[in-house]
């Protein structure tokens, strides 16, 4: 699964731990990979800190429309690009970031437009938040359709998978230690 940069000291300390326990019990767990995507950083609305519901700096994308294009619109761009009629800078630019994601096969076409002052800011985010919306269409209406009770039976079913694979995964690191039958 894709992490972002901020998850590296997490996924180099499962590395080590399954290195220093395949070393020493033989080859149990597998060392893990960093999977990047395009764009291994996305910033929160205020163009500060990742993404948080805490920090209320998220587009949340099972929103209705309306709220959607607010929390889009609040984003901090190029701020380094005061006028419309100056070229910006979309590698630093966290709504550009976006575009990679949500438009993986003409993004270029939107920087380029941006370097050379054929749009302004205001305009990428209107284009943004209407492809947000349009992707998240079908997951949102899903979404309204599930009672909370939904919602929880599905998580538990989740759950119980994860527990499932836990459960031999401790069996198997148990065995290569020599606990099997022990607690």
């Amino acid at each position: 699964m894709p992490v972002g940069q901020d998850q590296d000291a997490h996924i180099e300390m499962a590395r080590e731990t399954a290195r220093r326990f395949n070393k020493v019990y033989g080859p149990v767990f597998p060392e893990p990979a960093t999977l990047r995507t395009v764009t291994p950083k996305i910033l929160g609305t205020d163009g500060k800190a990742k993404m948080s519901k805490s920090l209320g700096n998220i587009v949340g994308v099972t929103a209705e429309p309306d709220l959607i294009r607010k929390q889009v619109h609040s984003m901090v761009t190029d701020t380094r690009r005061v006028y419309k009629s100056q070229p910006g800078h979309p590698k630093s630019c966290n709504v550009d970031a976006l575009f990679k994601v949500f438009f993986p096969d003409d993004w270029e076409h939107y920087w380029d437009l941006c370097r050379k002052a054929e749009i302004g800011c205001n305009d990428k985010k209107k284009i943004l938040a209407e492809r947000i919306i349009e992707t998240f269409a079908a997951f949102r209406e899903i979404r309204a359709g599930l009672s909370d009770a939904d919602v929880r039976r599905y998580l538990g079913i989740g759950s119980e998978r994860a527990r499932e694979v836990a459960r031999a995964t401790v069996a198997e690191a148990r065995a290569a230690v020599g606990l099997i039958g022990r607690l």
